[in-house]
């Protein structure tokens, strides 16, 4: 994810949780997940491969299935457990021909999740993070700096 995980990991409040999250970690098949929340539970460690991508990736309508599933999920630490995230930044969103174009970020969340059996909506957790700026927001004056 680059920046955009890097400010994740910067921002994380769990570490006082035992919780710790890391960015591009090593993965099967010489693969690096965007990031992996860890922890200790008794003897073992855990862990939670996190996939990260941009609402306008070309690849995110598949990759929780292609990446997350198939090549993260299958570390026997991560108990075929995973999270994809995806950044909605607005309406830019491209959209597959089988696919209808989102609305919001909670749209493209419903149809994400659609996509996907009963069995792997119980172990993969879809989050799409509205970041959208709203310009025109009641108060807003782009002529006026804060």
């Amino acid at each position: 994810p680059g920046l955009c995980g890097e400010v994740c990991v910067g921002l994380s409040r769990l570490a006082p949780l035992g919780i710790h999250l890391d960015s591009e970690q090593q993965a099967a098949f010489d693969k690096r997940v965007d990031m992996n929340a860890s922890a200790s539970v008794g003897m073992f460690r855990v862990r939670l491969p996190i996939e990260i991508k941009k609402a306008t990736h070309r690849d995110v309508w598949l990759a929780w299935h292609t990446q997350l599933e198939t090549l993260y999920t299958t570390d026997p630490a991560c108990g075929n457990l995973g999270v994809y995230l995806v950044l909605w930044f607005g309406k830019q969103t491209k959209a597959p021909p089988d696919v209808q174009h989102p609305e919001d970020a909670a749209d493209m969340r419903r149809q994400l999740i659609s996509r996907m059996s009963t069995e792997q909506r119980q172990r993969l957790s879809v989050v799409v993070l509205d970041l959208s700026w709203p310009p025109f927001a009641a108060g807003y004056d782009a002529a006026r700096p804060n």
